[in-house]
């Protein structure tokens, strides 16, 4: 009877090994979608804010080097230009 109850034990504790390597695989995962979230949260936002300070130095610096509005090209930095005077 004793052995019997030894080898039930043995049984339900390497079950339980089971159990807590899936919960430990669970949590891991959960933890790696959330890094990945805020990742791709905070990626985008550095790409925005760096797109936007490149975009604002390359305006002024094409303003100041006297660009004329004779080119199409010209005319659309110049347009630009008064945009973000006027704001």
């Amino acid at each position: 009877m004793e052995k019997e109850s030894e080898e039930l034990l043995i049984k339900e504790l390497k079950e339980l090994r089971v159990v807590l390597t899936k919960v430990q695989e669970y949590w891991r995962k959960q933890a790696s979608l959330r890094w990945n979230f805020y990742r791709g949260i905070l990626y985008g936002l550095g790409f925005f804010i760096g797109s936007a300070i490149i975009a604002t130095g390359l305006i002024y610096l094409m303003s100041h080097l006297g660009i004329s509005g004779e080119s199409a090209f010209g005319r659309m930095i110049q347009k630009i230009v008064e945009n973000f005077n006027q704001h």
